[in-house]
């Protein structure tokens, strides 16, 4: 039997071996996922940017000149400029581009977080395990004590039957 639990025993310490030789290659994925992350989400903005430039582009070449003639014509130009309009409109763009940014960063720190806590979960089940390994070992203990104690209770009890029985004799 012992020889089964020391088999085990090195069974475990082989797939503990196993997967510390695997950390690197894990490491690696994720570190590769964050710069792949990290890379689409500058693309995404990069792009988003060049477009709403097309557009920026677009509208002040086209636009601009008949909104300017417009509002001027019947607002005077003071309730707001469309170079105003379109400056608003530049900074919204900058913003959704910063905030892709962020946005990626902060499921990056997120997937940390959740790392962080499968690790605490971890450490909590190994904790428990060995508070329930100690508790077997006692509860063993205890039985093969009391086991020892009926053990002695039945040798005596039959002693002292016998001694009865002799003594009637």
């Amino acid at each position: 039997m012992d020889r089964s639990l020391d088999e085990a025993k090195e069974n475990v310490l082989k797939a503990v071996e196993e997967e510390r030789s695997e950390i690197p290659q894990f490491i690696e994925k994720i570190r590769s996922c964050q710069e792949e992350s990290i890379q689409f989400a500058q693309e995404i903005a990069e792009n988003f940017i060049d477009a709403q430039k097309e557009i920026i582009n677009s509208m002040q070449s086209s636009l601009l000149p008949y909104w300017e003639s417009v509002y001027a014509l019947f607002l005077n130009g003071w309730w707001f400029s469309p170079r105003r309009m379109i400056e608003s409109y530049a900074t919204m763009v900058s913003s959704f581009a910063g905030n892709t940014l962020r946005a990626t960063q902060l499921v990056n720190n997120n997937m940390l977080a959740n790392m962080y806590a499968f690790k605490r979960t971890v450490e909590q089940t190994k904790e428990s395990g060995n508070d329930l390994a100690r508790a077997c070992a006692i509860l063993a203990k205890k039985m093969e004590k009391f086991n020892k104690n009926e053990d002695n209770n039945i040798l005596t009890q039959e002693r002292t039957a016998e001694n009865v029985t002799t003594e009637k004799t």
